[in-house]
């Protein structure tokens, strides 16, 4: 386990640094994004961060909050749907026009309710998109910035620009991989709440150790959180009943549940401590610990998904063309 108190005393060392971070948060307007996009503007100085998100209101909250915090501290806010394919790819050329290298790159959008599979204009399930596809289309889309900033920090003669490379953060479940129906990777047939839970988090697991290991992308970290029991505002979408019935568990379960503030800590220490390398992926619990899932993943290998779902997405992406962004 890191302890909070060492990731608070690492924070406060990385926030000496002057260097001109660019980030940008997937669902940064509420729940984990939100959260950590706030430890960041604290721990900052003169900063950059993309907030992108559905909630004009929430927006202009969290940018008054954060101006307070740190007025040096420069946040622009995208307002789009990110469970749309086309969406995620014209989000990415606003961003690319603005930037020429990204140091953070934050996925957290997501949704959570018992209304069964719910198909997008573009024939996705909405929540494996939020939790798998479009955070995929929004890594491969700015991969090329997130190996710029690599390139720029390598550069550097010092030490105390951090983070040392482009990092790549998608909060799920990592670390609980398991295998999954091959023949029905979309769940077009078989959708129930856990399947799509347990595909998005294999998948992307998969998916980013591919990336990982791309020579072109040595500088590029990739993670894979399960942040455990946190509280968020993740049941909006369920009826009054059901909200109670959770906050009710959360009640119960309080000793347990991590706080928003400490997650935020937890995973900005992830993106940019000098612990951990480019060219690697890295399945982190709600302990900032690394989990070894190799057993688990060394078998899906062995049974051929890792390729399977590669050419999965591959024909996905092919399907839903919105330009060349998603070429890497």
């Amino acid at each position: 386990m890191v302890a909070i108190e060492q990731i608070r005393n690492d924070l406060a060392q990385a926030s000496r640094s002057r260097h001109q971070l660019v980030a940008v948060f997937v669902g940064g307007t509420s729940g984990i994004g939100e959260s950590t996009a706030r430890e960041l503007v604290r721990y900052s100085t003169g900063r950059r961060i993309y907030l992108i998100g559905r909630s004009q209101d929430q927006a202009d909250r969290i940018k008054t909050e954060f101006a307070s915090l740190n007025p040096s501290c420069d946040v622009c806010f995208i307002q789009s749907d990110a469970s749309q394919l086309g969406n995620v790819d014209s989000l990415c050329d606003k961003v690319k026009a603005q930037e020429e290298k990204i140091d953070v790159l934050f996925l957290s959008a997501g949704i959570f309710h018992l209304r069964g599979r719910e198909e997008t204009t573009e024939g996705l399930d909405r929540k494996m998109a939020l939790d798998f596809y479009s955070r995929l289309r929004f890594t491969e889309n700015l991969l090329p910035l997130l190996r710029h900033a690599s390139s720029l920090s390598s550069s550097q003669s010092t030490r105390e620009v951090l983070p040392a490379g482009g990092q790549v953060i998608s909060v799920l479940g990592g670390g609980k991989e398991t295998p999954i129906d091959e023949s029905d990777l979309s769940l077009e047939l078989n959708y129930t709440l856990k399947a799509s839970t347990d595909h998005a988090v294999t998948m992307t697991t998969l998916s980013f150790q591919r990336l990982a290991a791309a020579p072109e992308n040595a500088n590029v970290a990739f993670f894979h959180t399960s942040p455990g029991m946190v509280n968020t505002n993740g049941d909006r979408e369920l009826n009054i009943v059901i909200r109670l019935l959770v906050s009710t568990v959360s009640y119960v379960f309080r000793p347990w549940v991590t706080s928003t503030e400490e997650t935020g800590k937890r995973h900005l220490w992830a993106a940019v401590s000098d612990t951990f390398r480019g060219g690697q992926i890295y399945l982190l619990n709600q302990r900032s610990e690394r989990v070894d899932d190799s057993k688990v993943l060394n078998r899906l290998h062995e049974e051929g998904l890792f390729d399977r779902v590669w050419e999965h997405t591959r024909d996905v992406f092919k399907r839903i063309p919105t330009g060349d962004n998603h070429n890497v």
